[in-house]
Order: C-alpha cells, then structure tokens, then sequence
C-alpha cells in the first residue's frame, strides 16, 4: 500500500497541461477504445510510447477521450454523490486499491517549455502524456527523459506522439 502522501499528491501542471473543455464530439468513435485499451494493456509497464493515428487528431475528440479517460467528463455528468464516489475511488486509486482495468488516469499533453519541468515528473496514477507537435530534436529529449525516468515510475505512463509531418516532396523542375 501507497504512504498517505499520496492521498495530497497533485495533477503535475508544471510538466502537463489539462486537456481543454472543447465541445463534444456529437458521438464517439470506437476506435478510442481501442486507445484506451491499448494504455491499459501491460500495467506492470512502467512506460510505452505509441504514435498517436492520424485519424486521433482531431482536438475535440481527442481533448473528449483523454477527459473521459482522467474521468473529468463522469465527473461532470455525475450527480453530488456519484462525484463523490469517483473522488474517492481516485484516492483509494492513489494508495494502491483498485483494478488497473478501471483506473482513473492523469491525461495532458507536454509541450516545449515543459520540457525542463519533465525531469522531476513522477506519476501519481497511470498517465497519458500526448506530445505537442514540436521539433523532432524536442521530441527526442522528452522521450529519453522519460526513458531514464521510467524505473521510478510507480504508476504506468503511456506516451502518444503525434505523427510527424512529412517533408515536402522535392519539386522536379522538369515536370
């Protein structure tokens, strides 16, 4: 079991940033099941990195999946005590109580100035961290940061990186 300390333990804001509260997708698409699955697979893992589909992209859907998967959005729709319920499973989450099949997650993306801030991340609850478009020499110090960081991991961190742009194509002069 977990120290209480746990039970004070917040949401890192220094190397995360929430998902936003944008506006619903009118329904969900069940490919982000698929997602969801796909973190919760391997929990004794201590860290996996995937890059996120194209078709995850798009804000609104993807800001919905990660606030459902933190249970932001439950927390929404429930009632006084459903919120309290959920409050409470989270914090017995934190000391050790639950199924990894049902936890309740940390989700939020890092961007470049995060960057400094990622080497004193430790999750509290099993984490998605979605990476911010940003230069690939970026991307490459916020994956091995998490790499060296990975073994005191104590909750499962799952990283989705988006895919990188492609170069544009050579122009043929002759075409």
């Amino acid at each position: 079991m977990k120290s209480l300390s746990m039970l004070s333990a917040r949401f890192d804001a220094a190397a995360l940033r929430p998902p936003a509260r944008l506006p619903l997708p009118p329904s969900p698409d069940p490919r982000w099941a698929q997602l969801s699955t796909e973190c919760r697979a391997a929990p004794q893992e201590p860290l996996r990195v995937a890059k996120l589909p194209h078709w995850a992209l798009e804000p609104a859907a993807l800001h919905a999946w990660l606030r459902e998967l933190d249970a932001d959005l439950p927390l929404e729709r429930a009632s006084a005590l459903g919120r309290m319920g959920l409050k409470l499973r989270a914090k017995l989450q934190d000391l050790g109580w639950g199924s990894a099949a049902t936890a309740i997650w940390d989700c939020g993306f890092l961007g470049e100035a995060a960057l400094p801030a990622l080497a004193q991340f430790r999750p509290r609850r099993p984490t998605v961290i979605v990476l911010d478009p940003m230069p690939q020499p970026h991307v490459d110090t916020a994956l091995q940061t998490l790499v060296r960081n990975a073994p005191q991991f104590a909750r499962p961190v799952r990283v989705w990186v988006p895919p990188q742009s492609a170069p544009p194509e050579p122009t043929d002069p002759l075409k």
